[in-house]
């Protein structure tokens, strides 16, 4: 069976998805993990630093640009947002990972949202 997208790919991914929808704590989890399998912590600097528009290299522009526009507005999604992630040789079978990865962490980002803000204990 073909390799889904890499895991970093889907953190990162998470991270752009919980920043458009207010869940810092999940940001800040997927962060971490991001970091640690990426060894990137340059590339969380200048999202945190800079937001969604920082300039980043280019796969991670096109991996955190499709994700905050499917985590944003799914219903205007185009054939053509997914030409920046072809670009950086994703596959159509990496892509549909990262797609399932939005969606469940938009919905992961509104069950702790509704959950309110952790608590240290």
């Amino acid at each position: 069976m073909p390799a889904a997208s890499p895991r970093a790919d889907r953190e990162l991914g998470a991270v752009a998805t919980s920043q458009v929808n207010g869940c810092s704590y999940c940001a800040s989890v997927h962060a971490k993990r991001f970091v640690e399998l990426s060894k990137r912590p340059d590339v969380i600097d200048r999202l945190y630093a800079e937001g969604l528009q920082a300039q980043l290299d280019p796969r991670h522009k096109a991996v955190t640009d499709f994700s905050a526009k499917l985590a944003r507005d799914p219903v205007a999604m185009q054939e053509s947002d997914l030409a920046p992630l072809r670009a950086q040789g994703l596959t159509d079978l990496e892509i549909l990972d990262l797609v399932h990865a939005v969606a469940m962490f938009s919905w992961a980002n509104r069950l702790m949202q509704s959950l309110g803000e952790p608590v240290l204990g």
